[in-house]
């Protein structure tokens, strides 16, 4: 059986057996994104950074305004909080239990 290091394995560049690969011209690149979308083959996408050489800039700056056009990346969301977004009130009632994060730093560690 083969032996690997923790330092090769931690510097492995994981890839899913199941995950798309975008690779091309941004148009190239967002023409596929948009297929994924369109066919509800996807709702979302998760960018590895690691693996995307000089970080997401030329994506943001190249693909995400061609995604825009598309109408496939959103601009804005109509909804203020995410809470709202996903149907939730805005507020929390008064009978929820508190936030433990919130009570920590009022109340200070127990």
């Amino acid at each position: 059986m083969p032996t690997t290091t923790v330092s090769a394995f931690a510097n492995w560049p994981f890839v899913s057996p199941r995950a798309s690969i975008f690779v091309g011209t941004p148009d190239d690149i967002a023409d596929e994104i948009n297929r994924h979308v369109q066919t509800d083959a996807a709702d979302g996408f998760v960018f590895a950074p690691h693996l995307t050489l000089g970080g997401f800039d030329e994506f943001v700056e190249e693909v995400v305004p061609l995604l825009r056009e598309r109408g496939v990346y959103r601009a804005e969301y109509r909804e203020k909080t995410l809470r709202s977004t996903l149907g939730l009130p805005d507020q929390l009632s008064d009978t929820a239990s508190p936030n433990v994060a919130a009570a920590m730093l009022t109340r200070g560690p127990c």
